[in-house]
């Protein structure tokens, strides 16, 4: 009778046990990558620190932020708002990574979660519908069909924000 082994995997008829993980191992395997990874994020998506900073953060006149630090449990962010500079904001990751390659997925997974949660007016004044629409635009082919699709999205955003905006007043 085969079984499985605490904390393994039965595979058939061989087991496999994980690697014992450590955030410390974690930790190590970052480093080399640490400063590329944060210079890029601080460089080309400041809009997904301050939406991590409103959101998980819970600083909502948020208007900058920067990654000081980074660790295998999350993001240390100096944050800029209204009415201070605050050092040392910790944004944990929204779930464990198990090596460098989670980097991207996790970050990328988090931005979408804050700008969902901040809702669809935050996408409308960060240009996230018109960043999409550019994105988009570049994975498709050259049909005639894209410019007509686009104008149409384009047209929906604005009228929406139109009556939005309208409402409010």
């Amino acid at each position: 009778d085969i079984k499985p082994h605490r904390a393994g995997i039965f595979c058939g008829p061989v087991r496999f046990r994980p690697m014992a993980f450590s955030f410390d191992n974690l930790d190590a395997q970052l480093e080399p990558h640490k400063e590329r990874m944060m210079k890029h994020m601080n460089d080309d998506h400041r809009d997904s620190l301050v939406a991590y900073a409103q959101h998980y953060a819970k600083m909502s006149t948020a208007y900058d932020a920067e990654i000081s630090k980074m660790t295998a449990e999350g993001l240390f962010l100096k944050v800029t708002s209204n009415d201070s500079v605050v050092d040392d904001v910790f944004v944990q990751y929204s779930r464990p990574l198990t090596g460098v390659k989670d980097v991207r997925p996790v970050v990328v997974d988090m931005h979408q979660e804050c700008y969902d949660a901040l809702g669809c007016m935050y996408k409308l004044r960060k240009g996230y519908y018109k960043n999409k629409l550019q994105n988009a635009a570049k994975g498709v082919s050259k049909s005639p069909k894209t410019p007509v699709f686009a104008a149409g999205v384009a047209a929906l955003a604005l009228a929406f924000f139109v009556h939005r905006r309208s409402r409010s007043s």
